[in-house]
């Protein structure tokens, strides 16, 4: 294979939703680090890779780019993709983007809905012992399944300068989606529906944050989601404050027919 599809979520924080409850904001979460993660090992995400837009790093997985809000100004050579390592300052291999595939349903009908791009490579991924591509799930995993968490995104919601150098990991548990939207309502003015492309997982004190977008969310070694929007200041309570995540089952027909 000429080229590897990465999936991914990209969150620039070009947009912010409306205020919430609480003072709670929906944001689409970008880039890399977890609240309440700890050091990942290198066996745990060698998978991971980080995406480069005008000097902002954002977290992703394999070719799937998930956009705050479509950029029609945004091109392929503005992106680069860098992995091999779990020190973002110290990654090995550098590859540019050449294509951008989006899903043509994004925002529709819902925000948020289809949260899906695919970003093709200029050249092949170099695999190794600590490097390699990961499956996509064959369906949407059960409600109450084990899952995990990579990035480098902040620790503390409110802190930009909160990011580590070090890739950061996280246990969730899935929960359905009637439980997402109903702890959506009670947090958020304007809650996003959590529609069928969407799922949502849940750690008493963990989060994804700013800088998390494009993390992959792994459930039984197979990548299940990844993340895409939760609370702007990222509490760490995701049993109170959700957060949501591409489905990578909903829509694993479409990814596979746009990864090269």
């Amino acid at each position: 294979m000429k080229y590897l599809a990465l999936i991914l979520v990209l969150t620039l924080w070009l947009a912010e939703a409306n205020v919430e409850k609480l003072n709670v904001s929906v944001h689409r979460h970008s880039g890399g680090r977890i609240v309440g993660g700890v050091d990942a090992t290198a066996d745990q995400a060698p998978f991971q890779v980080a995406l480069q837009y005008l000097g902002f790093l954002v977290g992703l997985t394999y070719a799937v780019v998930h956009w705050l809000a479509p950029n029609p100004y945004l091109t392929a050579s503005q992106l680069r993709v860098q992995y091999g390592g779990l020190d973002r300052t110290n990654l090995a291999y550098t590859n540019l983007v050449q294509q951008i595939y989006q899903h043509s349903q994004y925002n529709i009908p819902a925000k948020y809905d289809y949260d899906y791009t695919v970003l093709r490579l200029q050249d092949k991924i170099q695999t190794s012992a600590t490097i390699k591509t990961i499956e996509l799930v064959d369906a949407t995993p059960a409600a109450g399944s084990k899952a995990q968490l990579t990035g480098w995104g902040r620790t503390v919601g409110s802190d930009p300068n909160s990011s580590p150098a070090k890739l950061q990991y996280a246990e969730f548990t899935l929960i359905t989606r009637e439980e997402c939207q109903r702890r959506s309502n009670n947090v958020f003015t304007d809650p996003p529906t959590v529609t069928t492309q969407m799922i949502c997982a849940e750690n008493k004190a963990a989060s994804g944050c700013k800088g998390d977008s494009g993390g992959p969310l792994v459930v039984g070694g197979k990548l299940a989601g990844i993340v895409s929007w939760g609370a702007g200041t990222c509490p760490p309570d995701t049993t109170v404050y959700p957060t949501a995540y591409a489905d990578v089952g909903a829509q694993r027909a479409w990814l596979q027919s746009n990864i090269v």
